[in-house]
């Protein structure tokens, strides 16, 4: 806060009200997150035994309730609480106190929620959409390329949404993967 009491917003973070958004001076792509994407993939809820000991009390064995949030397999959050009716009620506040539920992929993994498998298809967002079907100019503030990255599985996008379709991307880059084991998941047929 500064001494007026008004929030201090730094000059390298982008207000989310703002329609400026940042420009990489070397134009490398900026990743850009799905809409609706989800931040975990995977909630786990375990009890787990543990021994007290004490001097005062006495030894005995106990049991706290683990809760953890995990995207593509790796723990992002993990709490302790001493009751299944606790861990519960605290889900919520985890969901939304970890950036409304919202991601990027950093690593080269692809794009779509719990998949880990390596993105192979590189798209260039053409615009940004928003809930209401109103478009935006992600290029009207500089020239650096926003993608989104998917896996061969992935890379079909579809027809039904407006910002995350084919019809939306421009493909900028194809890697070759190795063929796919007979026991990856395929997609349905319709």
């Amino acid at each position: 806060m500064s001494r007026d009491n008004s929030p201090v917003r730094r000059s390298n973070q982008p207000d989310s009200s703002s329609e400026h958004r940042l420009v990489r001076p070397d134009r490398s792509p900026e990743r850009a997150q799905r809409p609706e994407a989800e931040l975990f993939d995977e909630v786990h809820i375990a009890i787990v035994p543990r021994f007290k000991t004490s001097h005062a009390s006495g030894d005995a064995w106990r049991t706290s309730v683990r809760l953890q949030f995990k995207q593509k397999g790796t723990v992002l959050h993990e709490t302790y609480h001493g009751s299944l009716k606790r861990a519960l009620a605290c889900a919520p506040y985890w969901l939304v106190a970890s950036n409304a539920g919202h991601y990027v992929t950093q690593d080269d993994s692809c794009d779509q929620e719990s998949c880990a498998a390596p993105a192979t298809v590189t798209y260039k967002l053409k615009m940004w959409y928003d809930r209401q079907g109103h478009m935006d100019d992600p290029y009207k503030f500089g020239t650096t390329p926003v993608v989104r990255k998917f896996c061969a599985q992935h890379a079909v996008r579809g027809d039904c949404n407006l910002e995350d379709s084919d019809r939306n991307y421009e493909l900028l880059e194809t890697v070759t993967a190795p063929p796919a084991a007979e026991s990856d998941a395929q997609p349905n047929a319709v």
